[in-house]
């Protein structure tokens, strides 16, 4: 799991942090030597935290990451990450992200991820179990219904450039459509990035929805 406000570099990067070769990098366990541990141990692909790869290029003490079992919406979760929060087996998020019912899913150095609150949606959108079966899970939506307030929208999906938005007027069963790209214009955000996010809006009728401005946004 990549933590929220947290930046993840796979090894190629982080030697190029270091000015080192990515032969280099592996020879010389320079990830042993500098006290980098990765933040998705056990993976074919390891991720490190580029602050923490920074420091020690600058000789500088390594920041702390996150610690314990605080969860936020936007932390970045792989396959794996996914399954568990999920409680299903690996299988099934594969199967479902692959047949496109598990959409949100981008790529971090090589790595595809999904955001916590995209998964969260997922689950409050789909009645009865969870993704593609198995025990149910308890969610930040446990009730199976998505609560918006007036002047708010969330964007539940994005489908090609059409991003499925519930509000006060448009329940999860039957999401209003707007175009992704305005969305993301507006909120100054990647259109991959919109699913889970909240947005404060300064219109909003039956048909349409304009003027999308970032609920709190971590970048802030």
């Amino acid at each position: 799991m990549i933590p929220h406000d947290h930046q993840a570099v796979n090894a190629r990067t982080a030697a190029q942090i270091l000015g080192k070769s990515l032969q280099t990098w592996r020879n010389q366990k320079l990830a042993d030597k500098h006290g980098l541990r990765p933040l998705n141990p056990g993976r074919r692909t390891l991720l490190y935290d580029r602050a923490q790869v920074e420091a020690a290029r600058d000789g500088r003490p390594l920041p702390a990451l996150p610690v314990g079992t605080t969860q936020h919406p936007d932390d970045l979760l792989d396959e794996q990450d996914a399954a568990e929060y999920l409680e299903v087996d690996y299988s099934t998020v594969r199967a479902d992200k692959s047949l496109g019912r598990l959409p949100g899913w981008f790529d971090v150095e090589g790595v595809d991820h999904i955001r916590r609150a995209t998964l969260d949606v997922a689950i409050a959108a789909r009645p009865g179990r969870g993704v593609g079966g198995g025990r149910p899970r308890k969610s930040l939506f446990s009730t199976g219904s998505v609560s918006v307030p007036p002047g708010r929208a969330l964007v539940l999906l994005v489908v090609g450039d059409v991003a499925q938005l519930v509000t006060a007027l448009h329940p999860a069963a039957a999401p209003l459509q707007v175009s992704a790209e305005r969305i993301a214009e507006q909120a100054g955000l990647p259109a991959n990035e919109l699913p889970g996010r909240r947005f404060a809006v300064e219109r909003l009728t039956q048909d349409d929805a304009d003027g999308f401005v970032l609920v709190d946004d971590p970048r802030l």
